[in-house]
């Protein structure tokens, strides 16, 4: 039976302040033990002991300080009404689980003239019939552990004593399975509270088992008992939604539906796995570590859209995020084509080939065209420029030719004059 707590199998040192009082610098408000012991004054006595032991279990799982529970300081018979009245959380049990306090009655419970009780708390649970326990005893030994066995339905007391019950430790983990992964495709709750009881049954009459530790954990059954919607995390242990809209409760979280990829028939003429006598996992992707998103049928064909060789296993594509392993009751089909379609396939990748070439070709004369143009373009500007200029030179040249005839008619005139 798991627990989650050191074992103390040795008196406590004076170190440790759950078992010394208050006037000496303790947490503890038990009266002090006799023979008092020099180290922890509580002891020897089972009520100072218990109630120390059961806090420092409290503090070493929590990572607390202080006394949680510091009213546990009343006779020992007298515990279990000590505690329904000082402290509501605790949970009392008539089956052993570690860290519990067991509490027995001497002669009649609630009358201490015949006697104190005694308590011990539980260290160890061997099976339903074996406990091992750390006590003290007033008046006698400050430590001491004992091997109890419930064969004469007293825990191993004599006959003066009854047994009364157990008062569980909240703070002791006692999940039969351990908390999970969130997981979209199982249903969850999440626990955000402490101190949520876990019963054998749904439903408020159900025998209490302990509290659950806060944390995530996949639920295999709902009901509906008492107003109550109760989970089940495992066989026989139900846990209640309490106050689920509270960020301090519980909080249900539905699965989201399974793939469910549809079998086909056989076909040669595409990739296919057929998968054999097993329920084939489909993961979310090429990988055993990815989410499981459904199951495969046995004894059936799916077309195979992807194919990639791992170390592990070679994975087929099956579907959109649906993978399944090439083990062994996987057999893959792949398409094979015949020459004649082989051929013809050969033929249209040349001819698209061809018709690609012809393309780039088309391509390439288009654009030396384009630079032609340009050129051609820009050789006409050239000419008419030259042209331009050409017109504006045989302009000068008449207008020089004008002038010197001019001139020389002038000369000649002067000629004559001076002749």
């Amino acid at each position: 039976m798991p627990t989650n707590f050191t074992k103390r199998y040795n008196r406590p040192l004076n170190s440790n302040k759950e078992y010394v009082t208050k006037q000496r610098g303790g947490w503890s408000q038990c009266i002090q033990g006799s023979p008092t012991d020099a180290a922890c004054d509580v002891l020897a006595n089972c009520v100072g002991f218990a109630c120390g032991r059961f806090n420092e279990i409290y503090n070493e799982i929590m990572g607390t300080t202080g006394m949680r529970y510091p009213l546990l300081n009343c006779n020992a018979e007298n515990f279990i009404e000590r505690a329904k009245q000082a402290y509501p959380d605790l949970v009392f049990s008539s089956t052993p689980r570690p860290g519990a306090i067991i509490c027995w009655a001497k002669g009649k419970a609630g009358v201490s003239s015949d006697g104190a009780g005694h308590v011990a708390v539980v260290e160890e649970v061997i099976d339903d019939n074996t406990i091992v326990t750390s006590e003290s005893a007033y008046a006698g030994t400050a430590f001491y552990v004992s091997t109890r066995k419930n064969d004469n339905g007293r825990w191993g007391m004599g006959s003066a004593y009854s047994f009364r019950a157990f008062i569980l430790n909240p703070a002791v983990e006692y999940t039969p399975v351990p908390t999970a992964k969130v997981d979209k495709y199982k249903d969850q709750i999440e626990v955000k509270t402490t101190g949520l009881r876990m019963r054998e049954q749904p439903g408020l009459d159900g025998r209490i088992l302990g509290h659950i530790n806060p944390g995530r954990y996949d639920v295999i059954d709902l009901k509906s008992v008492d107003g109550y919607t109760w989970y089940s995390l495992t066989t026989n242990l139900w846990v209640a939604d309490y106050d689920h809209d509270s960020t301090e409760g519980v909080e249900f979280f539905p699965k989201t539906v399974w793939i469910e990829p549809v079998p086909v028939d056989e076909d040669t003429k595409v990739n296919q796995v057929h998968i054999g006598n097993i329920n084939l996992r489909i993961r979310e992707d090429s990988s055993t570590e990815s989410q499981q998103m459904g199951v495969c049928k046995p004894e059936s064909y799916y077309n195979v859209y992807e194919v990639e060789a791992k170390s592990d296993f070679t994975w087929y594509k099956i579907g959109n995020s649906a993978w399944v392993a090439g083990v062994d009751e996987v057999m893959y089909y792949p398409f094979v084509e015949s020459s004649t379609v082989s051929e013809l396939k050969e033929k249209v990748k040349r001819l698209e080939n061809s018709l690609e070439l012809e393309k780039q070709l088309n391509e390439e004369l288009r654009t030396q065209n384009n630079v032609l143009d340009r050129e051609l373009t820009a050789t006409k500007e050239e000419v008419k420029t030259l042209q331009q200029e050409a017109k504006e030179l045989k302009s000068t040249i008449s207008l020089k030719d004008a002038t010197i005839k001019e001139i020389k008619k002038h000369n000649d005139a002067i000629t004559q004059v001076l002749s």
